[in-house]
C-alpha cells in the first residue's frame, strides 16, 4: 500500500517528461533575435556597416567643426577688410573734397594747374586702395582666407583676382606718370624764361622716367601672370620672374637718379671754387651719390642672382 506522502505514478511520470523537456531546451543553441541579421555573413556585413555609419558620423562631426572655424576666421577676415575698406573710403572722400578745392582756387587764380594734378593723383591712389581692399573682400567671401596676391595663385572661383588687382594698383603709375610729365613741362617752360635752371628740367625727367619704368613693370607682371595661367611657365618660374622684373625696375629706377647724383656733385664742387657752394653741400651730394652706387650694385646683384636661379630651374625640369 503506497504511503499518503509518496508522490502518485502519473505525478513521477509527468514530473519527467517536464525535466527532460527544460534539459532539451537548454542544450538548445540560444535562438537569434529576429532584429539581428539571420547569417553569420550578414552579422559581419552589418557590424562593417556599423563601424563605416560610426565613421561617417566622426567625420561629419569633424567636418563641422572644421566649418565652424572656417565660418569663424571668415568672419574675422571680412570684418577686419571692411574696416580697412571704410577707413580707404574715407581717405577717398577727402582726397575728392581737396580736389574740388584745389579746382576752385584754380579757377579764381589763387593756385596753379599743377595743384590739381596732385590732387588728381591723391585722389587715383586713394581709389586704387579702396577698390583693391573691395577686391580682397569678394576673395575673402569665397574663400575664407587670406587673399592671395602671388603671380603663381589660382583662379579663385573662376576669376583671376590677382589681375585684377595689377590693373587696379597699374592706375596709380599711370595717373603719376602723366603729371610727372606735366612737371617735366613745367620746368622746361621756366628754364626756357630763366626761371629754373637744368638741374630742374633732368630732376623732372628722372622722375618721369621712374613712373615709366614702374608702369612697365606693371605690364610686365601681367604678362607673367597670363603666362602662368596659361601653362607654359609653372609656379617656381613665375615668381623668379616676378622678382626679376621687379629688380630690373630697381636698376633702370636708380641709373638715372645716380647719373644726376654725379652730376650734382660736379656742379656743387664747381660753385665751391665761386664761393655759391659750401663745402658741406658737396659732401652731403657726395654721401647722397655713394648711397645711390651702392644702391645700384646691391639691384645689380639681386637681378644677377634671380636671372641665374631662373636659369637653374629652366636647367632642372
Amino acid at each position: 500500500m503506497r504511503h499518503t506522502h509518496e508522490p502518485s505514478d502519473d505525478f513521477v511520470a509527468k514530473l519527467e517528461r517536464e525535466i527532460t523537456r527544460e534539459v532539451r531546451r537548454r542544450h538548445q543553441p540560444m535562438p537569434w533575435p529576429q532584429w539581428l541579421p539571420q547569417t553569420r555573413l550578414a552579422a559581419t556585413l552589418a557590424l562593417i556597416a556599423l563601424m563605416v555609419a560610426s565613421m561617417g558620423i566622426g567625420a561629419a562631426a569633424m567636418a563641422a567643426g572644421y566649418a565652424a572655424q572656417g565660418n569663424e576666421r571668415r568672419n574675422q577676415l571680412t570684418t577686419s577688410y571692411e574696416q580697412r575698406a571704410d577707413l580707404a573710403r574715407q581717405r577717398l572722400a577727402i582726397a575728392n573734397d581737396e580736389l574740388k578745392a584745389a579746382e576752385r582756387q584754380v579757377s579764381v587764380g589763387m593756385a596753379t594747374a599743377m595743384s590739381v594734378l596732385e590732387g588728381r593723383m591723391k585722389v587715383a591712389e586713394a581709389d586704387a586702395q579702396l577698390k583693391s581692399l573691395q577686391l580682397q573682400l569678394e576673395e575673402i567671401r569665397i574663400t575664407g582666407l587670406e587673399p592671395r596676391n602671388e603671380a603663381s595663385a589660382p583662379r579663385v572661383a573662376g576669376r583671376d583676382f590677382v589681375s585684377e588687382r595689377l590693373r587696379i594698383e597699374m592706375s596709380v603709375p599711370e595717373m603719376a606718370l602723366s603729371l610727372e610729365q606735366e612737371h617735366v613741362r613745367d620746368a622746361q617752360n621756366r628754364f626756357a624764361v630763366g626761371m629754373a635752371d637744368g638741374v630742374d628740367v633732368e630732376s623732372a625727367s628722372v622722375r618721369m622716367i621712374e613712373m615709366q619704368t614702374a608702369l612697365l613693370t606693371f605690364r610686365k607682371k601681367l604678362d607673367i601672370r597670363q603666362k602662368f595661367l596659361v601653362g607654359p611657365v609653372d609656379a617656381v618660374e613665375t615668381e623668379l620672374r616676378i622678382l626679376e622684373a621687379e629688380a630690373e625696375q630697381r636698376t633702370k629706377s636708380i641709373a638715372p637718379k645716380l647719373a644726376l647724383a654725379r652730376k650734382e656733385v660736379d656742379r656743387l664742387t664747381g660753385r665751391v671754387d665761386i664761393g655759391a657752394a659750401t663745402r658741406v653741400d658737396v659732401s652731403l651730394a657726395t654721401l647722397k651719390r655713394l648711397q645711390l652706387e651702392t644702391d645700384l650694385a646691391k639691384a645689380d646683384l639681386d637681378l644677377s642672382l634671380v636671372r641665374q636661379r631662373i636659369a637653374q630651374h629652366r636647367s632642372g625640369r
